[in-house]
């Protein structure tokens, strides 16, 4: 029986994490974040953020992918990297995998941002090329992330 790669010590070089947002509510609420809005991964006993200067991050009907480590693609990628300092997949281990939303404010102090979630996927590569990978709505109903409804989705291993 082969052992769980979440109890070594092997380093962790890279996490990528696939997040696909979905469309506008019939209540016309937007479905994408306000720009000044944050989103968050937390994995390995921290969190990362889900940002890269080369997209409009998070807009409706988008899937994009975030790359933290080897090959990033992600915003202050020296900030947001597993590597510094270094995490392993036994950081994995007992911890929660989550997203979780930091809404702005829309036109006025009023209107709080929402953003409409549909799915994420999420792989950990290991130094030994070894993978460990995280789901959340596949396959299930999307989710609405803001102050009225909660911040955070949690990943289930796959």
């Amino acid at each position: 029986m082969a052992t769980d790669p979440i109890l070594s010590t092997d380093p962790i070089v890279s996490i990528s994490a696939n997040v696909w947002t979905g469309g506008d509510h019939t209540d016309g609420t937007l479905g994408n974040a306000i720009p000044d809005s944050k989103v968050f991964l937390g994995i390995a006993g921290r969190e990362f953020r889900l940002a890269r200067a080369d997209i409009d991050d998070f807009q409706q009907y988008s899937s994009n992918l975030y790359i933290f480590g080897d090959g990033h693609n992600v915003e202050r990628p020296e900030w947001n990297d597993p590597r510094d300092p270094q995490r392993t997949l036994g950081d994995l281990h007992n911890r929660p995998v989550y997203i979780r939303f930091e809404g702005a404010r829309a036109n006025s102090a009023a209107d709080l941002d929402d953003w409409h979630l549909e799915r994420v996927d999420v792989t950990v590569t290991a130094a030994s090329g070894a993978t460990v990978s995280y789901s959340a709505l596949v396959g299930e109903p999307t989710i609405w992330l803001g102050d009225e409804s909660g911040c955070f989705q949690h990943l289930d291993r796959q």
